[in-house]
């Protein structure tokens, strides 16, 4: 009956907990880029016409400066910061299911882990296991125990064996 229900929380496992996908950003950055190129020459140009040339139409530099040029550099600016926005909410997330992905292999394991088999299990490298494996340890969720092979096995606190040996303080 057990193998039934670890079977089922694996096929579970597998196609729910997913790990979150990279946001695409499309052209988003070329857009940002020609943007800035473009927004960078004409406050230049406008800030020439302004200060140096003679018998300039004050009206039309200064339009030109702030739609030519610090309108697009203000949307390079925009689009930079929607950009890095959504980079930064897609490494929350990952590391938020990179961790409970790590202790739910644990927790199938009676607690112990290495990086191997978690890198196997999540389909991720086996550095990208072990520096998260790594995290955890200094949090403080896990120990670390070295195998005679020399292997290190990560023992997840609160899982496994430690709370039956628990006792009352």
């Amino acid at each position: 009956m057990s193998d039934l229900i670890r079977k089922i929380s694996d096929l579970i496992d597998k196609n729910i907990n997913k790990p979150p996908k990279e946001p695409r950003q499309g052209c988003l950055g070329t857009v940002a880029v020609i943007s800035g190129i473009l927004g960078g020459s004409f406050t230049v140009s406008g800030l020439y016409h302004l200060l140096f040339a003679a018998g300039v139409n004050y009206t039309q530099t200064l339009l030109l400066l702030v739609f030519g040029g610090l309108v697009p550099l203000g949307l390079c600016a925009t689009i930079w910061y929607i950009i890095h926005q959504n980079r930064q909410k897609f490494k929350l997330e990952y590391a938020h299911w990179l961790e409970n992905s790590l202790l739910k292999c644990a927790l199938r394991r009676e607690g112990r882990i290495t990086a191997t088999e978690a890198a196997v299990e999540l389909d991720i490298q086996t550095q990208t296991a072990e520096a998260a494996l790594d995290e955890m340890l200094h949090k403080g969720i896990a120990d670390i125990l070295v195998a005679e092979t020399g292997t290190k096995v990560y023992k997840i606190r609160g899982l496994g064996e430690d709370k039956f040996n628990a006792e009352e303080i």
